[in-house]
């Protein structure tokens, strides 16, 4: 898998790498936007990733179970994403769409 300089972000990290923008590009197709008092990786249209204040996040793929949203998933959330037998799988737990994670649950 390939690398990416914004890997793990959080809500404060998002905040620093906007610093009073509104969206910034990460990589093709996707961008960190702030949305209200949140933060949202935008994967094409949809809000793959979504940070909150009290920094957790949660994990979406807007019903697009792609390699690459797959991939954005791992390289921003901190979250390990994989599937087995076409069922998605995470490092806390089984995915379910809009599954919300406490930082503190990711190691590392």
């Amino acid at each position: 898998m390939s690398t990416n300089k914004y890997n793990k972000l959080s809500y404060a990290k998002c905040g620093e790498l906007l610093a009073g923008k509104d969206h910034k590009k990460l990589a093709h197709n996707t961008y960190l936007v702030r949305a209200g008092d949140e933060y949202h990786v935008m994967y094409h249209s949809t809000a793959v990733i979504r940070f909150y204040a009290d920094e957790s996040f949660s994990l979406h793929t807007g019903g697009y179970r792609t390699t690459t949203t797959k991939q954005r998933l791992n390289w921003y959330s901190g979250v390990s994403v994989w599937q087995e037998k076409g069922e998605w799988y995470t490092s806390v737990g089984e995915f379910s769409e809009g599954m919300r994670i406490a930082l503190s649950e990711v190691s590392g």
